[in-house]
């Protein structure tokens, strides 16, 4: 009874996404996640799916602004510093490409890589978000969603130290949503949130809170 309950209770949040953002700035988002073997084959391929379905809302929103105008999506996955596994930007009212996305996200093979260089992942996402917006018209809402399980263990500190010099940044939201018993207190003063979820099952769930405080 309990789970039908967060089962509704997430439908409804969706629906309320869809119908709450219609005519939201179009947004640019980048999400990572974590591709080491502390994520078991079951986990990363349930968070693959959530992040489809999350895909699936951002095309039913950019059905209103089709075109340039649209939310833009990668999906990448990180490692050890160095290690970052990508996607190209799709444009998210463009269900063929999104299509292609989705069969990329449902086949992946789980990169069980060693170890975990957050940071590393935040300093090359940023980067790309940065210079996909040079690429659009107009002005986007800018995105980094991190997904871990995990705590940073090989970042470098120079990098370190980068990301937290400038992180707040007004120019682009820091998203880091923590799963389980991840250590990723540290965040609470670089990202503009910090949000734990239990499972990999409530993360569709989280993806669309973080669209509520885009700014």
């Amino acid at each position: 009874m309990f789970h039908r309950i967060v089962q509704n209770l997430i439908a409804i949040i969706l629906l309320l996404f869809v119908a709450s953002n219609a005519f939201a700035l179009p947004a640019i988002y980048n999400i990572i996640l974590d591709g080491t073997s502390s994520i078991s084959e079951e986990d990363f391929h349930k968070a693959n799916e959530q992040i489809v379905k999350f895909a699936e809302l951002l095309n039913a929103r950019s059905q209103t602004n089709i075109g340039e105008r649209a939310d833009m999506l990668t999906v990448n996955y990180f490692g050890a510093h160095k290690q970052y596994d990508g996607t190209i930007f799709i444009n998210c009212s463009d269900a063929e490409k999104l299509n292609v996305l989705y069969y990329m996200l449902l086949t992946k093979e789980h990169p069980k890589f060693g170890a975990t260089a957050i940071y590393s992942a935040i300093a090359v996402a940023t980067a790309e978000v940065m210079l996909k917006d040079k690429e659009l018209p107009g002005e986007y809402l800018r995105s980094i969603i991190l997904i871990t399980d995990g705590e940073d263990n090989d970042s470098p500190a120079d990098i370190k130290n980068k990301i937290r010099q400038i992180f707040p940044n007004p120019k682009i939201n820091l998203f880091v949503i923590s799963v389980g018993t991840s250590k990723t207190s540290e965040f609470e003063g670089v990202a503009d949130k910090v949000i734990p979820i239990n499972d990999f099952g409530s993360l569709g769930a989280a993806l669309v809170i973080t669209t509520q405080i885009l700014r």
